[in-house]
């Protein structure tokens, strides 16, 4: 087994990954979802081959020096950012295209990943981010981003977008923006890269401001959207007819 690829080992419910992993030094790629463990696991450490890792456990408090995995291409991990803490050590993945983060005690956005410029595709899945940093522009290489689910637990004064401008990530093809409860100052435009936009869930009566300026859009996917009026059902379904764009949930 030590010339093994690839592993999955998901839903076993380990308390700790067996020391045998470590064993298997030629893995590419590794599974290891729906596990307890809360420490990021030492065996794990020794696969200096990986390129996918996939690590759906318990929230990790710290990371350890991450620079044996210098080859790692996709990466998923849950992160309780609480106290401050601000997982440094994913700036050692330099290699690293693809990243999902979960964990709804993530309050900001790791800023070591300024650090990551092959960084293609972000997405941010049932975490506690309540505003985005006004840095996310300077992810010159994403093409990819995806929110979902952000936890907006109490009274927040800005909105996720105040800070941000989307027009920076000019490179941008696909936007995710699914069962978010606040929208407010999102604006699209600039995005002319822009061919798949998902705003599932959507909650505002207006549609985002540039909307309707995107020149390379394909597909819009609305599904649940139900704040729109009829007159804005009828113009938005006209303008996707004209420009041959692939409409959902409307």
């Amino acid at each position: 087994f030590k010339a093994l690829k690839h592993l999955t080992m998901d839903n076993h419910g380990y308390a700790q990954v067996p020391e045998a992993v470590g064993e298997l030094t030629q893995l590419e790629s590794l599974s290891l979802r729906g596990h307890r463990f809360v420490q990021f696991p030492a065996p794990v450490l020794k696969l200096t081959q990986l390129k996918t890792l996939h690590l759906v456990t318990g929230a990790f408090t710290a990371l350890p020096d991450l620079s044996s995995l210098n080859q790692l291409e996709q990466l998923t991990l849950v992160l309780d950012g609480s106290a401050g803490r601000t997982f440094a050590q994913l700036s050692q993945l330099f290699r690293l295209e693809e990243l999902t983060l979960f964990g709804s005690q993530l309050k900001q956005l790791p800023e070591s990943l300024l650090l990551l410029g092959r960084l293609r595709s972000l997405t941010l899945h049932t975490t506690g981010i309540q505003i985005l940093p006004s840095w996310l522009g300077s992810l010159k290489a994403l093409r990819r981003l995806e929110i979902k689910e952000t936890s907006l637990e109490g009274e927040h004064p800005l909105p996720l977008f105040a800070h941000v401008n989307l027009a920076d990530l000019a490179a941008l093809e696909e936007l995710r923006l699914d069962d978010i409860a606040d929208l407010k100052l999102l604006s699209l435009k600039g995005l002319n890269a822009l061919r798949f936009l998902s705003l599932k869930g959507y909650l505002s009566p207006e549609l985002p401001d540039g909307l309707y300026e995107l020149p390379a859009l394909q597909e819009l996917d609305i599904t649940g959207f139900t704040a729109l009026s009829l007159e804005q059902q009828s113009k938005l379904k006209a303008w996707a007819q004209t420009r041959g764009i692939k409409l959902i949930g409307l």
